[in-house]
């Protein structure tokens, strides 16, 4: 279900806004005026306060679910609000907001969340409402936006492709360790690399950290395994003049007769990616 215009975007002051809308006047009728009768143009918006299950981490998510059950057409939806709002008792709620011109469908999305397990009650204009037997104050909730929810979890199945591929790499680093050797005059290879996608994720510290903690994990993992065919290296650490790279977090130097096998991590800059590397110098 498409965003209404006016609910994507995070404005400075949520709570605001989200008072605005409550007191937002009925959309123009079909001839591009407000509608003639009294009752509508006098109500408010109506919304819903809804108990989130689990499984339900954007309200996009009960939308569906809600269009699943009764193969509901887009008329008879509500607006969506973008945010979650995450309770101090660890609960988490949806917001729904009905204008008098969709209220019609109101009752079913009622009879939905009974049937579904949802707690829900109406939020007033002071930001409170009563979800079962529970007050809701949402200015106590921490509120968080769509988009922000979206970009966490293409973060986490970024990382779990991650993990993935660290084990796949550890495996694939000793064949190809060989293959660089053959070459004579030096070779290398990036074996694995952690990209930020947006501006968003290089700035996002959590990311970035946790990002670098999974370069640091497969380092180790290839290590481990270049180890027991090499023997220990002859030097570790964060910088070394022979390594042809910049932007090293850690390298690792293995000495074979006359060449030498380095495995490098490296991260050039805010924006570019980590990025895990084997290669073989040149022979002298």
């Amino acid at each position: 279900m498409s965003q209404q215009p006016g609910t994507t975007p995070s404005p400075t002051d949520p709570y605001q806004w989200i008072i605005e809308q409550l007191r937002a006047p009925p959309p123009p009728g079909p001839a591009g005026k407000r509608s003639a009768s009294k009752k509508s143009a006098a109500a408010s918006n109506t919304c819903l306060i809804v108990e989130a299950l689990p499984g339900d981490n954007t309200a996009e998510d009960v939308a569906a679910a809600y269009s699943n059950w009764r193969r509901a057409p887009e008329i008879f939806r509500p607006l969506v609000m973008a945010w979650r709002a995450d309770a101090p008792s660890g609960r988490s709620y949806f917001l729904f907001i009905w204008n008098p011109v969709k209220r019609e469908s109101l009752p079913r999305f009622r009879k939905f969340f009974e049937v579904t397990g949802r707690r829900f009650g109406e939020l007033r204009e002071d930001l409170i409402g009563r979800v079962g037997s529970e007050k809701v104050d949402l200015r106590s909730c921490r509120l968080v936006h769509h988009d922000d929810i979206v970009s966490a979890e293409s973060r986490d199945r970024t990382l779990k492709k991650h993990r993935r591929e660290s084990t796949r790499v550890g495996r694939f680093g000793v064949p190809l360790s060989k293959q660089l050797l053959a070459n004579r005059t030096g070779a290398c290879e990036c074996v694995q690399s952690w990209e930020f996608s947006t501006e968003s994720d290089a700035h996002d510290e959590e990311f970035v950290k946790r990002s670098y903690a999974e370069a640091d994990e497969a380092h180790t993992s290839i290590e481990h395994c270049l180890n027991d065919v090499y023997g220990p290296p002859v030097s570790t650490g964060e910088s070394h003049r022979e390594i042809p790279h910049g932007g090293i977090i850690r390298y690792t130097l293995w000495q074979l007769d006359q060449r030498k096998l380095y495995l490098v991590t490296i991260h050039e800059g805010i924006g570019l990616p980590i990025e895990l590397i084997l290669g073989a110098l040149a022979r002298k």
